[in-house]
């Protein structure tokens, strides 16, 4: 019993660890490829786009988890953007004066940077 226990851990433990990591082959001004693999070793080379920068309005936020409200599609709907937490930006501060925005009614411009690879997401850079 021992024994097919062992195995079965071995085995498992074989076919979760096959998955090679992504290996970036070339970047350009323009874009990053990028070798990804699946379970069988079988590779295929992705292209994704360099991290641009980008406007949207900001009106709103959260101090509790330091949210500002930021309209991506420029449509009126506002989602919930988390402020980075490296210390590029004063967390509190970007808050408020996202608070005070949404307090007179006049959206103000926020700089944010669009990155496309490893997964797709914005971070905020500063205010305009």
């Amino acid at each position: 019993m021992k024994k097919e226990i062992l195995i079965f851990i071995i085995i498992l433990f074989t076919l979760l660890g096959c998955n090679r990591p992504d290996r970036i082959e070339r970047q350009d001004s323009d874009y990053i490829y990028v070798w990804k693999y699946n379970r069988d070793g079988d590779s295929t080379l992705l292209r994704y786009s360099q991290p641009v920068y980008r406007e949207f309005k900001v009106m709103g936020g959260h101090h509790k988890n330091h949210h500002i409200r930021v309209d991506l599609d420029n449509d009126g709907r506002y989602v919930c953007c988390q402020l980075p937490y490296d210390g590029s930006v004063d967390r509190c501060k970007t808050v408020e004066i996202a608070q005070q925005a949404e307090y007179c009614g006049k959206p103000i411009i926020g700089v944010f940077q669009e990155v496309f690879y490893p997964s797709h997401y914005f971070v905020f850079i500063k205010y305009k």
